[in-house]
């Protein structure tokens, strides 16, 4: 297993990496395998991880016909209230085009109302009546399956994942 060493730390001050960091991240792109990839990618492993997370409340919430995908719109729209569909991508880190695909099964069972903003050019996503029925139904089944992941993991694992989480989270956004 290779262990990557952040830029930074190869890097004087200025935020330049030096000519020794540089070769030894040269000599990483040659030797980098296959298996350096499928054992140490955190994209691919976290990847996996969220397919087989998925799974756990995709099974929970399906007698609502729902996905955790749009269960979590529809939270989120119920936590917030009415956005605009551009800070609603942003505040989910989605482009705006695929949340607009996932609202739109949304929209078209009356869940989601999807309005023109102030100017033609802007769309206001919000929370319908029976919206908040479905978000209210479909949240103790959430609650099933979290709790059905958490089980898994004892108080400080619980606390380890979620700072881990967090610390990437803030790690790539600052980029």
């Amino acid at each position: 297993m290779t262990v990557y060493v952040p830029l930074m730390e190869m890097s004087d001050n200025s935020g330049d990496v030096s000519n020794a960091a540089r070769a030894q991240l040269d000599g990483w792109s040659k030797m980098t395998t296959c298996r350096d990839v499928v054992e140490n990618c955190y994209g691919a492993n976290l990847r996996k991880v969220t397919r087989m997370l998925s799974q756990v409340y995709d099974d929970a919430l399906r007698p609502v016909d729902l996905r955790l995908t749009q269960f979590t719109l529809l939270a989120h729209l119920r936590v917030r209230g009415e956005m605009t569909v551009t800070r609603f991508a942003d505040l989910m880190a989605m482009e705006r085009s695929a949340l607009a695909r996932t609202l739109k099964p949304l929209e078209r069972r009356g869940l989601v109302r999807l309005d023109h903003g102030r100017d033609r050019r802007t769309r206001v996503a919000a929370l319908t009546a029976s919206g908040e029925e479905t978000v209210e139904t479909a949240l103790p089944r959430w609650e099933a399956a979290q709790l059905q992941i958490v089980n898994e993991l004892n108080v400080r694992e619980q606390k380890q994942l979620a700072a881990s989480l967090e610390l990437i989270a803030s790690a790539i956004g600052a980029h």
